[in-house]
């Protein structure tokens, strides 16, 4: 690991800590033997890194001592946007977008790659330009963007005899850059995931392809008396391997948004990319299907068949909610436990009136809320008319490389959320709705996000779910 990516772990890690502590005063409540091991596994874990970043930056410290600087590497890293030089140790996303100026967050790095889409359509037009030109040209106010694509560049091409390229060390010209760099592209991965339920539920973050060993069971302890032999406890132990498997989707935009450089065209293809990681990650984390090896993970209600709502009203909601309830206790994993429906439920529990005529829960609408002290989260993809509970912690994922974006004015897609077209050993061809970018005048853009998942411990203790959820007020199973 590099030290950008050891802070941004850190940082995770405080972020765990700082939610289950808060978990804890929320619920009034002593730290569960679950979170006590999974704090103490985050400490341990936290020094590891802290004492890493110690190290490699003695090494840092070293090579610029024992490495003579050019002058004009010199003169280079004074040359760096007004903003930038003097960024602090440390930036939170949101106060790197704030100083940016951007109108929605993830601006400027949506800005990147516009300016990259641009420059790949000049080709066709037999005048190619320069994504550091066409970033230049659009967003004179941001110098710093087409300073950052420059950047880039510089680390993947330079001759032998040219000036070395810009680097992450403290010695190295531009190393400020990569620091901002970080924060804009952490700002842009936020906007994409701001969509997703999967990516605002507090999942516990573990390396890829690293075997973690779970516990499946609590061990049970005695009342011994003085010089009496102590019982042995049995404990039951798992083991998970998450290997990096990948999600990918497609989203169509108008070639007339890519040329566009105001912010209601960004926002629109900002728009395009967030809705197909949310359709394609939320639509398989929540669906019961099966693992498919080397492909993709069971979803999180894979075997989960749930139990009927007992109704629409109010006292049939408090029935719903309290059989939820009764798989968490006796599995001993309710603490932490969250709320998650569709939007429609979201909104039709907020609708529920109590028998003084008032909203029995104000705090649970279409965009989620707090249930019974409980985060509550609403997503576009979730199955519908399901009431989920679940145990964020108990689920594991492995930890996120971002997402890869390209795009193409040639390809012809098949428009539906069901393709027929396979190009591995038994080639099938494409039958659904044919679409050419080409003829449409469109720009395909293909997402691909590594990703994986998969619970702790069986999962029908630590997620379950209510179906034929219809909370009206009126209807009930007994009326």
């Amino acid at each position: 690991m590099n030290r950008t990516q050891i802070a941004e772990r850190r940082a995770s890690i405080a972020a765990r800590l700082v939610a289950i502590a808060a978990l804890l005063s929320a619920e009034g409540r002593t730290i569960s033997e679950a979170e006590q091991t999974e704090s103490d596994t985050l400490d341990a874990e936290d020094n590891r890194l802290a004492a890493s970043d110690r190290f490699l930056a003695r090494m840092e410290a070293r090579a610029v001592t024992e490495a003579a600087q050019p002058t004009q590497q010199r003169r280079l890293a004074g040359d760096l946007p007004a903003g930038v030089v003097n960024a602090p140790n440390v930036l939170t996303r949101t106060t790197q977008a704030q100083r940016n100026g951007d109108k929605f967050k993830g601006q400027t790095g949506l800005r990147m790659v516009i300016a990259r889409m641009a420059a790949g359509l000049s080709l066709e037009s037999g005048e190619p330009a320069r994504a550091i030109d066409i970033a230049a040209e659009r967003w004179p106010d941001r110098p710093d963007i087409a300073k950052l694509l420059a950047f880039r560049q510089s680390r993947r091409y330079r001759a032998a005899n040219e000036i070395a390229g810009g680097g992450t060390g403290s010695g190295d010209w531009g190393h400020e850059l990569v620091q901002a760099d970080t924060q804009f592209a952490g700002d842009f991965i936020e906007f994409l995931y701001a969509t997703t339920v999967f990516d605002r539920l507090a999942l516990t973050e573990v390396p890829s392809d690293v075997v973690v060993k779970g516990q499946d069971g609590a061990a049970t302890a005695y009342f011994v008396g003085e010089h009496k032999a102590i019982p042995m406890s049995q404990q039951d132990f798992s083991s998970v391997s998450l290997a990096r498997l990948k999600v990918a989707a497609l989203a169509a935009v108008s070639r007339d948004l890519i040329e566009r450089s105001s912010p209601s065209a960004e926002q629109l293809v900002g728009n395009g990319l967030q809705t197909a990681i949310a359709q394609k990650v939320d639509g398989l984390f929540f669906s019961t299907a099966a693992a498919v090896s080397g492909v993709s993970p069971a979803g999180i209600l894979n075997g989960i068949t749930g139990h009927a709502s007992a109704g629409g009203t109010l006292a049939d909601f408090y029935a719903d909610i309290k059989t939820l309830a009764a798989t968490f206790i006796a599995a001993k994993t309710g603490g932490g436990a969250v709320y998650i429906s569709d939007k429609n439920v979201g909104e039709a529990i907020g609708t529920l009136l109590n028998s003084f005529g008032q909203p029995a829960f104000p705090d649970v609408g279409e965009d989620g809320g707090t249930l019974r002290k409980r985060p509550f989260y609403t997503g576009d993809n979730v199955p519908a008319s399901n009431l989920i509970r679940l145990k964020p912690s108990e689920i594991y994922k492995i930890g996120d490389s971002g997402v890869n974006i390209a795009l193409s004015r040639e390809a012809t897609l098949e428009m539906a959320s069901d393709p027929t077209g396979a190009g591995d050993a038994t080639p099938v061809a494409q039958s659904k709705q044919m679409v050419s970018m080409f003829q449409n005048d469109m720009v395909a853009l293909r997402v691909i996000r590594d990703i994986n998942w998969q619970t702790r411990r069986t999962n029908t203790t630590v997620v379950d779910r209510i179906t034929a959820a219809d909370y009206d007020g009126t209807h009930s199973t007994t009326d």
